[in-house]
């Protein structure tokens, strides 16, 4: 499981880099993975959506992204045109989003745990 934890902000080219290389590292795998990404409405730019896709490579990962920004659920469905595994979910439906992800109950509370923590340190 891969928790991302983003702000209002769009990641800086480095941070996307570093995101990039750890999926292209797990590209043979990918789809045993499960990503959830909690945004309060950063998303990636132009070029990083279109970096996305070529690390991606075509392969299929399996993502939900968890906000209640509308200019998160735009980006989203523009990511999903290339990966077809990619929900956007709302705050309020983060169950069903561990539902698409296909999680345990013990990866759901450790996946809710982590990503309150990480928010306490955006703050």
């Amino acid at each position: 499981m891969i928790l991302l934890r983003q702000n209002t902000e769009t990641a800086s080219d480095a941070e996307w880099d570093n995101l990039l290389r750890l999926i292209v590292s797990l590209r043979t795998e990918l789809q045993k993975v499960k990503f959830i990404v909690r945004t309060d409405g950063g998303g990636p730019s132009p070029p990083q959506r279109k970096s996305l896709e070529q690390a991606l490579g075509g392969v299929p990962a399996r993502v939900a992204v968890v906000s209640d920004h509308l200019k998160v659920r735009f980006v989203t469905s523009t990511i999903a045109l290339f990966q077809k595994e990619l929900r956007s979910f709302l705050i309020k439906e983060f169950p069903q989003a561990c539902d698409h992800l296909g999680m345990l109950d013990s990866e759901r509370r450790q996946a809710d745990v982590t990503l309150k923590e990480m928010e306490s340190e955006l703050a």
